[in-house]
């Protein structure tokens, strides 16, 4: 239970950073989560670009709000056109994850020796479908068994 409220409470601290704290109280959230800001009348960012903001939230969120943003920017019957515009932007726009911070990831999930388990193992991520990009990178690796 600790590790959701830590979730709710990171998600609500993206969302104010990202001016769009309303959402927080609009949900309903703000009185069930013990966060330290309440949403003010100026926090609805209505001298910026909305869009904008959405996209950047949804991309500090992490992959599963990416992959939301992506669905909907496909969908015409439920966004208006610049919405769809800057949410479109998720498609190909995937920053990279440094191979040093992939190694320790793999490492925990197949053993500390994972690099012993390929006979080959290219540490430069493979280019991926543009709609692939935000859930993952790939490598290419030969195994040691083939």
């Amino acid at each position: 239970m600790k590790s959701h409220l830590d979730r709710y409470k990171q998600m609500a601290e993206i969302l104010y950073r990202n001016g769009l704290g309303y959402l927080v109280a609009a949900s309903g959230l703000e009185a069930r989560i013990p966060f330290r800001r309440k949403a003010q009348p100026g926090d609805r960012p209505d001298h910026a670009s909305s869009p904008e903001y959405l996209r950047r939230a949804l991309e500090e969120l992490g992959p599963t709000f990416v992959k939301l943003g992506q669905l909907l920017s496909t969908r015409q019957d439920l966004l208006p056109p610049r919405y769809q515009q800057e949410l479109a932007k998720l498609q190909d726009n995937a920053e990279q994850v440094p191979w040093e911070q992939i190694l320790p990831v793999l490492q925990g999930a197949l053993g500390e020796q994972v690099l012993e388990r390929f006979s080959s193992f290219d540490t430069t991520p493979s280019p991926a479908p543009p709609s692939g990009r935000c859930t993952g990178q790939g490598y290419r690796a030969t195994t040691t068994s083939w």
